[in-house]
């Protein structure tokens, strides 16, 4: 099968997607598939480098293709920039994939990059829920699409009733994650050891970007209520995400926080600091519908596959993968009922070691090869 993977994303780069994106590829190939990532030719001063595969730890089994775009994001900063460098893109997209066969698969995670494309094979994941003022011209890029894979089931419902997108043309695939770089066999002192934190703190770890519908400032309002031998550790976030919420934090002079850095090239670094957390915290915010209903958070099967006990945020987002037998859920933006279920975790070891145990078992399902595979099989049910 030849499969050609769009995306406008710049590789390497600190959003959450390019990672995904590459593994998406590199599990395609390992699967069988002739595999071509295109990309545009963007200014990356950022990492101007970089090699995508060594920044990500990812197998060069697929070929990266690079297509002419307009790219002045980083000279006239601004939507209309961004917005250009899609249109043109799209427009490469289209033009250089006039001349190739019929039967190769186009696969993307953003309908702006198929808005050209005139082929009958298309397949879309969809991550959003396309609520914007172009909602006639989605409606009709996505007439064309042959097939969309789609992260939650709140998004399938979406799709239905406000595109008319029969279930035929769905297929439920949350995101995945790699069980073996999870499965880590060092003790949570080992780990501890390893990282330099301290052994006699109880540690509460957030491990992801530094946004506010992560609800972090929920997380960082809930220090106040939790007792002065507990530590929350924030790692991750570019240096702009850490000092903005630096600055929060010494503004309303919080105390027990620790901000760290978690460079996605360091790829032990993530793994060993949930081994080494008493408790996980997903502390999404309802305030946004990216966080409430839209996302399907890969932290969540990270900390699924760590084996640590989880507090997460009662949304439909989360329920969408796990529920009471897997985590301790509080009411989102409630900084005490964050804090009420971080103490019922320290408190209630066993029983919360027991939910990990669960969670831990659950995220098999998920797995980086079960989701290709399921992939690979959907292209096939639809395209036989």
């Amino acid at each position: 099968m030849k499969l050609i993977y769009l995306s406008h994303w710049r590789f390497p780069s600190d959003k959450t997607m390019s990672p995904l994106i590459l593994r998406t590829c590199e599990e395609l190939s390992q699967s069988g598939c002739d595999v071509e990532l295109w990309v545009p030719r963007r200014i990356n001063s950022q990492y101007p480098h970089a090699d995508p595969f060594g920044h990500y730890h990812i197998k060069p089994s697929f070929t990266i293709k690079k297509l002419p775009v307009l790219d002045l994001i980083e000279y006239v900063p601004g939507t209309m920039s961004f917005m250009v460098m899609i249109f043109t893109f799209a427009l490469s997209v289209w033009w250089y994939g006039k001349p190739l066969p019929e039967d190769v698969i186009w696969y993307a995670h953003d309908l702006r990059d198929v808005l050209f494309l005139r082929k009958k094979n298309i397949f879309l994941e969809i991550h959003d829920f396309y609520e914007n003022k172009f909602r006639i011209i989605n409606s009709a890029v996505f007439q064309k699409i042959r097939g969309f894979v789609v992260t939650n089931k709140i998004k399938m419902q979406h799709m239905e009733k406000t595109y008319g997108i029969g279930f035929n043309r769905m297929a439920h695939l949350p995101n995945a994650v790699d069980l073996v770089r999870f499965d880590r066999k060092e003790t949570k002192e080992e780990a501890r050891t390893i990282l330099a934190l301290p052994k006699d703190k109880r540690l509460i770890v957030y491990t992801g970007s530094i946004f506010e519908w992560k609800g972090i400032y929920t997380l960082a309002l809930a220090s106040q209520y939790l007792l002065p031998n507990a530590d929350i550790i924030f790692a991750g976030g570019n240096n702009t995400e850490r000092n903005k919420f630096q600055e929060s934090i010494q503004k309303h002079n919080f105390s027990h926080i620790i901000l760290l850095p978690l460079p996605y090239e360091d790829i032990e670094r993530a793994p060993l600091l949930m081994r080494a957390a008493d408790v996980l915290i997903l502390p999404n915010t309802a305030k946004f519908e990216i966080s409430r209903v839209e996302t399907s958070p890969v932290k969540l099967f990270e900390y699924m596959a760590s084996g640590t006990p989880i507090v997460a945020s009662d949304l439909p987002s989360i329920r969408d993968v796990v529920d009471e037998t897997m985590v301790n859920f509080f009411e989102a933006d409630n900084p005490e009922s964050l804090a009420n279920s971080i103490r019922e975790v320290l408190d209630g070891q066993k029983a919360a070691a027991d939910r990990a145990s669960v969670a831990r078992a659950e995220i098999k399902q998920y797995s980086w090869e079960a989701r290709i595979r399921s992939v690979i099989q959907f292209i096939n049910f639809v395209v036989r």
